[in-house]
């Protein structure tokens, strides 16, 4: 996913990386090989396919007054089949012993949590390329602010890990927080 990253997001990881190494941390950059990079894509189809089941009550009590790609997500309106949704199931649960294994030689993995600063307003809550395959992938993840770009808007990043690693992720993501919050 990286060339969705911003120039915030890449600054914000180049100096955490720097502060990481100035205190001790050796590095290296994690390649997902095929299929993770489809996971983004698969996350919208689980989310939107879930979305339909839990929103059907509103759409019944609001229908057309929902939000229009909530309704959408009801109505179905992308026409996703069940066959796409098993695919998308059953390529993430062969992603996650993967993914633990990769990252399970590692204290945590560092990844950007969005594509650059929040978006302005509340109409968006930002594009989740970055976070989506952590959710599906079932594992930790822990967002730590403390960077800001050019017009002082906040930036975060993403701590992650292989499943059932939470404190560990949880311990790195206060150091690495700690470290960005040194005078």
């Amino acid at each position: 996913m990286w060339p969705c990253a911003e120039g915030a997001t890449q600054r914000a990881l180049a100096q955490a990386e720097q502060c990481l190494v100035e205190a001790g941390a050796q590095l290296q950059v994690l390649e997902l090989p095929p299929p993770f990079d489809t996971l983004a894509a698969l996350q919208l189809r689980v989310m939107r396919s879930e979305g339909q089941a839990s929103l059907l009550n509103a759409y019944r009590l609001h229908g057309d007054r929902l939000e229009a790609s909530l309704r959408d997500q009801v109505l179905n309106s992308d026409r996703a089949t069940r066959a796409q949704l098993c695919q998308a199931w059953d390529t993430a649960a062969a992603c996650r012993p993967q993914f633990d294994a990769l990252a399970g030689g590692f204290d945590a993995v560092l990844t950007p949590s969005t594509p650059g600063v929040a978006p302005l307003g509340l109409q968006n809550t930002g594009d989740l390329v970055f976070n989506g395959l952590w959710t599906l992938l079932h594992v930790p993840c822990v967002n730590v602010p403390g960077w800001r770009d050019a017009q002082g808007l906040p930036v975060g990043l993403t701590v992650t890990g292989p499943r059932f690693a939470d404190r560990r992720v949880l311990a790195v993501a206060q150091a690495l927080g700690a470290l960005m919050h040194t005078p």
